[in-house]
């Protein structure tokens, strides 16, 4: 299986100069950018952002209880996962069991890993999915350290992101 590897962004145009192109990935003909692939559609809201919100509220004890919560999540990422461009109607058992499963796990760890599904199934949705980054802070994610020391010079540092309200 190939690994993806991008390039870093704010680069400067001397080192963008000293990147051999060929060690990056690069946009693929064959998928997203042909011309006869069929054009992935928008979404404004969809069914399985509906499931999250509702496993996230569960979880909070806001209008159902934390036993539905892992009901509400199976169905945001089946719901996720029948959309364009996966379109699988069924997710395999092993996912199911390891990856979507809340048994057993704090409450924090149950909202990790609801707001890490989420964060995925917007893919595409760019500005959405950094806004719910922001708004629960899942995925945990590091910056990149180049990037991270130009911004240094910005007030809270680079690794400070701006506090969401509870």
């Amino acid at each position: 299986m190939a690994t993806y590897r991008g390039i870093g962004v704010a680069l400067t145009d001397n080192e963008l100069s000293q990147l051999i192109r060929a060690n990056y990935s690069t946009a693929n003909t064959s998928t997203w950018f042909s011309l006869t692939f069929a054009p992935i559609p928008v979404y404004a809201m969809t069914y399985s952002d509906i499931c999250f919100y509702k496993a996230e509220a569960a979880l909070l004890g806001w209008g159902a209880t934390s036993a539905n919560a892992q009901t509400y999540f199976t169905d945001g990422v089946k719901a996720a996962f029948a959309l364009p461009p996966y379109n699988l109607s069924a997710i395999p058992a092993s996912y199911e069991q390891s990856v979507i499963n809340l048994d057993g796990l704090t409450d924090e760890q149950k909202m990790e890993k609801i707001g890490t599904q989420k964060w995925i199934s917007l893919f595409g949705r760019n500005m959405e999915a950094f806004a719910e980054w922001r708004r629960t802070g899942y995925p945990k994610l590091t910056p990149d350290l180049i990037l991270a020391l130009r911004m240094a010079r910005y007030p809270g540092g680079p690794f400070t992101q701006v506090r969401r309200l509870n």
